[in-house]
Order: structure tokens, then sequence, then C-alpha cells
């Protein structure tokens, strides 16, 4: 039961960063209005004319590789930088709109980082 219960979170969690990255090159579902000290960090992450672009391509290929279940610990590696700055930039800039975005990108990421602690475990011996 917990094997089904990870492969749904790998899938689901793989599906929702593949969708939002995609989204960010072809806008099919509007950002919504936030908080403006919010606005003003993805402005200036924007003006840099490449970071968001890096951040689209990590969480397509990172996307991709957790729905087919092939390299999820490199998947998980690459967005680890993608999450923190998701779920902080969304606790502390946004919190009002953004704990939920935070909950919902933070709790499956930890969910499989935990699956996959042994891996991360002998990588740091």
């Amino acid at each position: 039961m917990i094997e089904i219960t990870l492969e749904i979170v790998r899938i689901t969690f793989g599906a929702y960063i593949l969708f939002w990255g995609l989204n960010g090159w072809f806008g099919w579902l509007p950002i919504p209005r936030n908080a403006i000290r919010f606005e003003s960090f993805m402005t200036a992450l924007a003006e840099t004319g490449y970071l968001l672009e890096i951040v689209k391509v990590i969480e397509v290929l990172s996307g991709v590789l957790l729905l087919v279940g092939w390299q999820v610990p490199l998947a998980l590696l690459a967005l680890a930088p993608v999450v923190f700055v998701i779920c902080s930039a969304h606790l502390w800039l946004n919190f009002a709109k953004g704990w939920r975005v935070a909950i919902i990108v933070g709790v499956p990421y930890l969910i499989l980082f935990a699956q996959f602690l042994p891996v991360f475990t002998k990588i740091l011996q």
C-alpha cells in the first residue's frame, strides 16, 4: 500500500511540476495576482532574461523524469533549489495566498525526498 501511495505522489507531483514548467512557456493558465512584494520578486527574476527560463527547463525535465519514474533522485536533486525558492517566496512574500502553494509543492517533495534518503546519504559519505 505504501508503494502505491508513493507512486501516486511521484506521478502527481511530476505532472504538477511539468504542467507549471510548460505553463511558463505557453501561458495556458494565467498566474493569479499576488502580494506586491511577491510580484516585485517575480518581476526581478523575469527581468534577468534567463533565470526563469532555466527554472522552467529544470521543471519540465524533472517533471518528465518523475512521471516516467526514471532517475527520480536526479530529478529531486535538480528540483531542490527550485522547490526551496517556490516555498520560501510564497511563505515569506505572499503568505496570505502562497501558503497553499508552499504545501502543494513542499509536502510531496519532502515525501519523495524521504523515500530516496538512503540514495542521498550514500552521495554524502
